[in-house]
């Protein structure tokens, strides 16, 4: 399954992730969110494959990295352009689109991503799914955490991609 990340979408939903943004540590804050991954990549039970695209350059001034492979992740730098772009191009490039899930809050991009029969996830609800799944919920009111049973019996991340096809 490929899941393709907005990065800096997904990026604001965790706070200390979001802390890097603001103090102008964007490098840290890609490497945070590249290691959260890499951690929900190691405790799923199916097979994942994360393609993360990132708004500019991998760092500034670097005009010739486009992509490259971190921890099993395709990295992809929109350099000029935005991630967005690059989101449309390998959707519509992509021979089975309706096999793959987006991850973003970004109204047009999720609108046009459905065009292909993309399964679509805000940033908030995976946020939410990778909370659940390390039993960090985002505040004490949130749902309550899987067990560590019922967490065997069934995936709330795969649920989510389940329910997402209804």
């Amino acid at each position: 399954m490929k899941i393709l990340i907005d990065a800096f979408n997904l990026i604001y939903k965790f706070p200390e992730l979001e802390i890097c943004m603001y103090d102008d540590r964007l490098d840290e804050a890609k490497l945070g969110l590249i290691k959260l991954l890499a951690q929900v990549q190691n405790v799923q039970k199916f097979d994942v494959e994360f393609l993360i695209f990132v708004d500019g350059q991998k760092t500034k001034g670097d005009y010739d990295t486009y992509q490259e492979t971190i921890d099993g992740m395709e990295i992809f730098y929109s350099q000029e352009k935005e991630a967005d772009d690059l989101i449309r191009e390998f959707i519509k490039s992509n021979p089975f689109p309706n096999h793959l899930i987006l991850v973003t809050s970004d109204k047009k991009i999720r609108q046009f991503a459905r065009q292909f029969k993309v399964k679509c996830l805000t940033s908030e609800e995976y946020s939410d799914q990778i909370r659940l799944l390390f039993d960090k919920p985002a505040d004490p009111d949130d749902k309550p955490v899987l067990s560590e049973e019922s967490r065997h019996e069934s995936d709330p991340l795969w649920a989510m991609f389940l329910e997402k096809e209804k």
